[in-house]
């Protein structure tokens, strides 16, 4: 009688546990990007059935994240991107990331006590793709780090 009390009250902790609510992944994600400074909004897509979210982290005033260590600025401009799909017609899905034509300046400091490194440059980034349910795509992407 004592052995099935234990073992009902052993599977009631294990059953009971298993019912915990977790976060989306995607939460965390999102979380993620907030921390270098990204804004989310997004908007359903009635005319396409579908959902567009939008991203932009504005560096054009300068941000400095601080990563123990190292340090990462960047500065000059702002990073979009958008993606979404549509259901309507032949269902479809894209995806564009850019830094407006305009290079994005960063500097990234690395200081391990020993030696200091110091690496600057600017990147150039333009990414537009869409692909549909028939796995026909359109691609373009263009990275220039100078």
């Amino acid at each position: 009688m004592r052995i099935r009390w234990t073992i009902g009250v052993i599977l009631a902790v294990i059953l009971s546990t298993g019912t915990v609510a977790q976060a989306e992944v995607y939460q965390d994600v999102i979380r993620g990007f907030e921390l270098f400074g990204w804004r989310f909004s997004g908007q359903q897509n009635l005319l396409g059935k579908g959902w567009d979210v939008s991203a932009v982290a504005d560096y054009s005033a300068g941000a400095n994240f601080n990563l123990g260590i190292a340090d990462v600025t960047f500065s000059g401009t702002a990073i979009g991107a958008t993606a979404g799909y549509t259901l309507r017609g032949i269902p479809s899905a894209h995806f564009r990331m850019g830094t407006n034509n305009t290079p994005l300046a960063y500097t990234y400091a690395f200081n391990t006590g020993l030696q200091d490194m110091t690496i600057e440059g600017g990147i150039l980034i333009n990414i537009d793709t869409e692909i549909n349910l028939l796995g026909f795509y359109d691609n373009t992407i263009r990275i220039s780090n100078r």
